[in-house]
């Protein structure tokens, strides 16, 4: 992806290819017998444990790593509380909603490929560039890349002064026995 300019708003304007792979948290609902007091528990440490969550999460997307993590979970939450609601939002309207959450959470209830544009809420979906059944392998170094940290002005001016975006290059050797090799970078410029 690659950011295409500064919105007056703060954000920045996006264009980027999103894609799902076989690798998520699992997220389990229920509804709180009292009504009145909901929880979350979960197996890492890290993740708020106050009134503020009501669910019990298992983290297995790495923390800071730029694939979605936190934004399918917030999701997630969305359409489970849709679903104990009886429904009364279509996938589109929470589409539409979920983006005043999280600039990338729409991506989520997309058809698993999607082209998206604006601050990540324009989402269109596309046929998928990689068959879901091809195995990849993802590296992701120890080092956690903030979000706020990658759109800060002095990155992003830097960022967009390049000709030519950073790319996840896919080894050759690899795709050639049907494996992708995803590789989270770290930019040199944060």
């Amino acid at each position: 992806g690659r950011i295409t300019n500064k919105r007056e708003d703060g954000y920045h304007d996006l264009a980027s290819l999103f894609h799902v792979i076989s690798l998520g948290d699992i997220i389990k609902f229920s509804l709180s017998p009292s009504k009145t007091k909901d929880s979350l528990s979960t197996n890492v440490s890290g993740v708020p444990l106050d009134d503020r969550n009501l669910i019990h999460l298992d983290k297995w997307v790495p923390t800071g790593a730029g694939l979605g993590g936190g934004s399918s979970n917030a999701a997630t939450a969305l359409w489970a509380a849709n679903q104990f609601s009886g429904c009364p939002a279509s996938e589109k309207e929470l589409q539409e909603w979920s983006s005043e959450i999280g600039s990338d959470i729409p991506f989520f209830f997309s058809q698993g490929a999607a082209y998206y544009t604006g601050r990540g809420e324009v989402v269109q979906n596309i046929p998928p560039p990689v068959s879901l059944d091809v195995p990849m392998v993802l590296i992701k170094p120890p080092e956690a890349c903030s979000t706020a940290e990658v759109y800060k002005p002095r990155e992003v001016k830097q960022l967009l002064n390049l000709d030519e975006p950073p790319q996840v290059k896919v080894q050759s050797s690899l795709h050639k026995r049907k494996v992708v090799l995803l590789v989270c970078l770290q930019s040199p410029l944060i």
